[in-house]
């Protein structure tokens, strides 16, 4: 049986080719950087990051709405977080490992 997170995102090697919820999303390397650390940070069970962190990362735009302009992941996979200058990817809250 496979899990719902599987069916919900996945990703090929290098991020660059997104499947979430059906929807295929093609991020050029910097997006797709951003969206592996993201998708880490969710893995970790601490989904937040701040643009900072995600700008620093790839060294490039001045924030990370202009990084992700005009891309249709923005504001659905791609997400602000609760608190001012942070994002996180739209998954479900991770399950422990062997959860129901």
């Amino acid at each position: 049986e496979t899990s719902p997170q599987v069916e919900e995102f996945r990703h090929s090697t290098d991020y660059t080719t997104v499947v979430w919820k059906g929807d295929q999303y093609l991020f050029n390397r910097n997006q797709a950087t951003c969206v592996r650390l993201l998708h880490e940070a969710w893995l970790k069970g601490t989904p937040y990051l701040s643009g900072h962190t995600l700008l620093s990362a790839i060294e490039s735009a001045s924030r990370v709405s202009d990084l992700f302009k005009h891309h249709p992941a923005w504001n659905h996979l791609i997400v602000p977080g609760e608190r001012r200058a942070t994002y996180r990817l739209k998954l479900s809250p991770k399950l422990p490992p062997n959860s129901p």
